[in-house]
């Protein structure tokens, strides 16, 4: 993207990101709906899962004890400070799959100001069973209760999904091939815990800090929203006609400039 910003410009990329955006959730949805089966806690935990019929499931009980050992780890540390053991059979309440657009802080510097801004990246999206989004924890964590029940209940959800994900490496290829990869990170506000993510082909810029700083201005509101990076759009290609290609020039066949 050669052309500077300005706040002009970011407008114009706003509505251009906005309509993609629209168009990427609401592909990523479809999929997600079609794939849904695909991330129910029992295909992965079996027996482990409250109400799972009793039929044992291959690797059941490796995965359930991955899970323990990391729930242990993410439960016991910041902001969690839970002393409550992730025992078998868990309860899960919610296997419907719900995304969030992916949101941080940024401190804007623009002279001797320095302002906190709520920045959103449209294109990535955080993955998470219904009703046990990342909107969620703050709630949970500035109104702790003696037994920290939902708090509980909201970090059992997070660990089942990451089990359910990272013991169906299939299901991530799905995702990958279709242009929506997932992946795994760690944010400072939530310490050890493993946050599952969508990206899609299409990343967003951030532009520079006083560009942000007369939006915010303009909006009146502590917040601001990523724009498009255009030239990724024509570096989209399709990875299975790309390793096809491999194969057949291996073989003698096919023009370079294919």
């Amino acid at each position: 993207m050669t052309e500077p910003f300005s706040i002009e410009r970011v407008q114009s990329l706003r509505r251009l990101t906005r309509a993609v955006a629209d168009l990427l959730t609401e592909r990523l949805t479809t999929y997600l709906a079609t794939l849904s089966p695909l991330f129910r806690p029992r295909r992965v935990l079996g027996e482990h899962i409250r109400g799972a019929e009793k039929e044992p499931m291959k690797g059941a009980d490796r995965a359930f004890r991955e899970m323990q050992g990391l729930f242990d780890a993410v439960a016991r540390g910041k902001p969690f400070t839970l002393a409550r053991d992730l025992k078998s059979p868990v309860e899960v309440s919610s296997v419907n799959l719900e995304i969030h657009p992916v949101e941080y802080d940024h401190d804007v510097k623009f002279g001797s100001e320095t302002r906190t801004v709520v920045v959103r990246s449209p294109l990535a999206w955080v993955l998470s069973y219904s009703g046990y989004g990342p909107e969620v924890l703050p709630k949970l964590l500035a109104h702790r209760t003696g037994a920290n029940e939902e708090l509980y209940e909201w970090l059992v959800h997070q660990m089942v999904l990451h089990a359910v994900v990272s013991n169906q490496p299939g299901l991530t290829d799905i995702l990958s091939r279709l242009h929506f990869p997932i992946s795994v990170v760690k944010e400072a506000a939530s310490g050890a815990l493993p946050i599952t993510r969508l990206a899609s082909p299409l990343s967003t810029i951030r532009p520079p800090d006083d560009v942000i700083m007369q939006s915010v201005e303009l909006s009146g509101m502590d917040a601001f929203e990523e724009v498009i990076n255009v030239d990724d759009i024509g570096r989209i290609g399709d990875p299975l006609k790309q390793q096809l290609i491999q194969i057949a020039r291996s073989h003698g066949e096919l023009a370079s400039a294919v």
